[in-house]
């Protein structure tokens, strides 16, 4: 059984049918979870400080998006910067730019750090302290500083990148595949909108939002698809299908609990499941290992009993 790193973070008093995502969650939290036993150690606790908040960080939610491993330790993303911490959890430094806006994930790749500023529809290429933009929607010159700004509705949402042959490739919720970073090369992955994006054994495995998990080979072909859902005994719905980390032959995946929301196409893939039930579900945001050979269910554990609401990204400690 692995040590895993969950990112995340905590709402704040607010009802679940609080639709101000924007401003729901009030800190972000790193946990370990101890995939043996499904204890949970709480390891780090964070908000932006006011000088990314407009001067008040009552006003913008705080959560960490985004998780990559690094040499030392993980590099986080907060909504409006990154955040490198070692093993222990104790912040080394962290980085900013007015262009930061919703990031997702950010990671460190062929001398630069790349950065998804998910806001702007764009990634970031961060290389001696000059910033690159590789943008996959509408030119994002001249924006001035967008770190408090709600941008919604997203045209593409890129969430994750990964690296496979040597290209990056970022995740795009709304493309339901990848876009390769350099040269704009897309795939179609899944029919529903996908978002992270992991590397293992020659294969990438997808999150899908309705809970499944889809590998492709090197030239983007399916070579694998197994339903969460029916691994778990299907039911009332699990949650939003985000965060995954393989160890060991085990897909330990993350879903966080449904909530109300103003975008309605998030939720259309839950079609009539929810028909008659309010649209907040009663499962609690969970992690769930499944074994990638026979696609059944390792374990399954709850994790809002440390804070940690919602997930968004999950890893493998050494």
């Amino acid at each position: 059984m692995a040590r895993l790193i969950l990112a995340g973070g905590s709402q704040r008093e607010a009802g679940v049918f609080d639709r101000d995502h924007s401003r729901l969650f009030e800190r972000a939290r790193l946990v370990i979870l101890n995939t043996r036993d499904g204890s949970l150690e709480p390891l780090l606790t964070y908000r932006d400080p006011p000088s990314l908040c407009a001067g008040d960080v009552s006003r913008v939610g705080h959560v960490f998006k985004g998780l990559a491993a690094t040499s030392t330790g993980w590099l986080l993303c907060s909504q409006r910067a990154v955040i490198w911490v070692d093993r222990e959890g104790t912040q080394e430094r962290a980085w900013s730019s007015p262009l930061l806006n919703d990031v997702h994930h950010a990671l460190e790749h062929d001398g630069a750090l790349w950065v998804v500023s998910t806001g702007l529809d764009a990634v970031l290429e961060v290389r001696n302290d000059e910033v690159r933009v590789h943008a996959f929607g509408v030119a994002v010159d001249g924006e001035g500083d967008v770190r408090c700004l709600d941008r919604r509705p997203h045209a593409v949402h890129p969430n994750h990148l990964f690296v496979q042959d040597g290209r990056l490739w970022a995740t795009c919720l709304h493309d339901r595949g990848v876009r390769c970073v350099l040269t704009g090369e897309r795939r179609v992955v899944a029919s529903e909108r996908i978002h992270d994006g992991v590397l293992c054994d020659g294969v990438v495995w997808f999150t899908t939002v309705d809970g499944r998990l889809v590998g492709t080979d090197r030239h983007g072909a399916v070579v694998r698809e197994i339903a969460l859902s029916e691994a778990s005994g299907g039911g009332e719905p699990m949650g939003w299908c985000r965060g995954v980390a393989i160890s060991e032959g085990v897909a330990w995946v993350g879903f966080s609990r449904l909530r109300a929301t103003p975008w309605r196409h998030n939720l259309a893939w839950m079609r009539g499941a929810l028909r008659g039930w309010q649209v907040a579900t009663h499962r609690p945001t969970h992690i769930v290992g499944v074994d990638l050979l026979t696609g059944e269910r390792v374990c399954e554990w709850p994790v809002e009993a440390v804070g940690l609401h919602a997930l968004f990204g999950v890893g493998v400690c050494d």
